[in-house]
């Protein structure tokens, strides 16, 4: 159970890293809803693990805690991705380009 405590905790860390790498806003929240699962695997593994006297009662809440607000700020984000941009893909502010000459007018222009 110990691989798989640190697995899941290694998981949550490393989807939001993912998800925040991707290119449309779609995938980034997919990337966090696999990070809020991990972490719910990781409070089920600390359930067992303080079940089976592997934490004490004080390691036991004070991770509880620290998930608890791990789930607040998460889904804070993923409502707040949802808010930023209803469209599936990112996208930069709109940029407006002169049209240039000629190639001559390219060359000789300083």
């Amino acid at each position: 159970m110990g691989k798989q405590f640190v697995n899941a905790a290694d998981s949550v860390g490393l989807n939001i890293a993912e998800g925040y790498g991707r290119f449309s806003y779609k995938e980034n929240r997919n990337f966090n809803y696999y990070s809020r699962g991990s972490a719910f695997e990781c409070t089920s593994c600390l359930t067992k693990a303080y079940n089976r006297g592997l934490v004490s009662a004080e390691e036991n809440q004070e991770l509880r805690v620290m998930f608890e607000k791990y789930f607040k700020l998460v889904n804070g984000y993923i409502k707040a991705i949802g808010r930023t941009n209803n469209s599936d893909q990112v996208s930069e502010a709109e940029v407006v380009y002169e049209k240039a000459g000629g190639l001559e007018d390219l060359l000789t222009n300083d």
